[in-house]
Protein backbone atom coordinates (compact mmCIF):
# COMPACT_ATOMS: atom_id res chain seq x y z
CA UNK A 1 0.00 0.00 0.00
CA UNK A 2 2.17 3.32 1.11
CA UNK A 3 4.09 4.14 3.90
CA UNK A 4 3.37 6.59 7.09
CA UNK A 5 3.74 10.32 6.90
CA UNK A 6 6.76 11.25 7.49
CA UNK A 7 6.34 12.72 11.46
CA UNK A 8 2.56 11.61 11.72
CA UNK A 9 3.70 8.10 12.41
CA UNK A 10 4.70 9.09 16.03
CA UNK A 11 2.46 11.81 16.20
CA UNK A 12 2.51 13.09 20.08
CA UNK A 13 -0.52 15.52 21.70
CA UNK A 14 0.02 16.92 24.91
CA UNK A 15 -3.33 17.84 26.87
CA UNK A 16 -5.59 15.75 24.39
CA UNK A 17 -6.87 12.27 24.07
CA UNK A 18 -7.53 10.23 20.92
CA UNK A 19 -11.49 9.36 19.94
CA UNK A 20 -11.65 5.71 19.73
CA UNK A 21 -14.89 4.96 17.30
CA UNK A 22 -17.13 2.83 19.17
CA UNK A 23 -17.32 -0.61 18.75
CA UNK A 24 -20.47 -0.43 17.18
CA UNK A 25 -19.34 1.26 14.73
CA UNK A 26 -17.34 -1.51 13.64
CA UNK A 27 -13.98 0.40 12.42
CA UNK A 28 -11.80 -0.95 14.81
CA UNK A 29 -9.89 2.72 15.04
CA UNK A 30 -8.55 5.26 17.24
CA UNK A 31 -8.46 9.00 15.60
CA UNK A 32 -6.90 12.45 16.55
CA UNK A 33 -8.02 15.54 14.57
CA UNK A 34 -5.04 16.94 13.18
CA UNK A 35 -4.19 20.19 14.36
CA UNK A 36 -4.68 22.96 12.28
CA UNK A 37 -0.71 23.88 12.34
CA UNK A 38 0.25 20.53 11.19
CA UNK A 39 -2.66 20.47 8.96
CA UNK A 40 -1.03 23.35 7.27
CA UNK A 41 2.47 21.55 6.94
CA UNK A 42 0.93 18.53 5.26
CA UNK A 43 -0.98 20.79 3.58
CA UNK A 44 -4.80 20.08 4.09
CA UNK A 45 -7.39 22.31 5.82
CA UNK A 46 -8.56 19.34 7.88
CA UNK A 47 -7.93 15.36 8.38
CA UNK A 48 -7.85 13.12 11.44
CA UNK A 49 -4.55 10.96 12.30
CA UNK A 50 -5.08 7.15 12.84
CA UNK A 51 -3.60 7.10 15.96
CA UNK A 52 -4.95 3.05 16.78
CA UNK A 53 -5.48 0.27 14.57
CA UNK A 54 -7.73 -3.11 16.23
CA UNK A 55 -6.34 -5.96 14.56
CA UNK A 56 -8.66 -7.71 12.84
CA UNK A 57 -11.01 -4.97 12.55
CA UNK A 58 -13.14 -3.54 9.52
CA UNK A 59 -9.89 -0.74 9.22
CA UNK A 60 -6.96 -3.03 9.55
CA UNK A 61 -8.51 -5.60 6.99
CA UNK A 62 -8.78 -2.27 4.75
CA UNK A 63 -5.18 -1.34 5.20
CA UNK A 64 -5.39 1.55 7.25
CA UNK A 65 -2.27 2.29 9.08
CA UNK A 66 -1.13 4.09 12.34
CA UNK A 67 -0.19 7.50 11.02
CA UNK A 68 -2.57 7.37 8.40
CA UNK A 69 -4.20 10.83 7.36
CA UNK A 70 -7.94 10.70 6.77
CA UNK A 71 -8.88 13.44 4.39
CA UNK A 72 -12.46 13.00 3.45
CA UNK A 73 -15.22 9.61 4.17
CA UNK A 74 -17.98 9.49 1.49
CA UNK A 75 -16.68 12.59 -0.54
CA UNK A 76 -16.82 14.76 2.73
CA UNK A 77 -14.22 16.37 4.83
CA UNK A 78 -13.08 14.29 8.18
CA UNK A 79 -12.35 16.70 11.40
CA UNK A 80 -13.36 14.16 13.58
CA UNK A 81 -14.43 10.64 14.97
CA UNK A 82 -18.32 11.24 14.61
CA UNK A 83 -17.69 12.13 10.64
CA UNK A 84 -15.62 8.62 10.36
CA UNK A 85 -18.73 7.10 12.76
CA UNK A 86 -21.34 9.00 10.49
CA UNK A 87 -19.78 8.02 6.94
CA UNK A 88 -20.04 3.54 8.46
CA UNK A 89 -23.17 4.08 9.78
CA UNK A 90 -25.10 1.81 6.39
CA UNK A 91 -21.61 -0.50 7.29
CA UNK A 92 -19.35 0.64 4.56
CA UNK A 93 -17.49 3.85 3.12
CA UNK A 94 -14.72 5.23 0.90
CA UNK A 95 -12.00 6.69 2.94
CA UNK A 96 -9.55 9.37 1.14
CA UNK A 97 -6.35 8.36 3.07
CA UNK A 98 -3.16 9.70 2.70
CA UNK A 99 0.47 8.36 3.62
CA UNK A 100 3.42 10.18 2.57
CA UNK A 101 2.95 12.31 -0.64
CA UNK A 102 0.23 9.70 -1.71
CA UNK A 103 -3.68 9.93 -1.85
CA UNK A 104 -5.77 7.10 -2.40
CA UNK A 105 -9.28 5.77 -1.71
CA UNK A 106 -9.67 3.00 0.38
CA UNK A 107 -12.66 1.60 0.43
CA UNK A 108 -13.94 0.01 4.02
CA UNK A 109 -16.63 -2.27 4.54
CA UNK A 110 -17.81 -3.87 8.15
CA UNK A 111 -19.17 -6.88 8.11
Amino acid sequence: FFQAEDGIRDYKVTGAQTCALPISTGLGVEVLPLDPARARQFGVSRAVVVTAVEPGGAADRSGLRRGDLVLQADGREVSGSGDLAQAVADGRAALLVRRRNEQRFVPVLLR
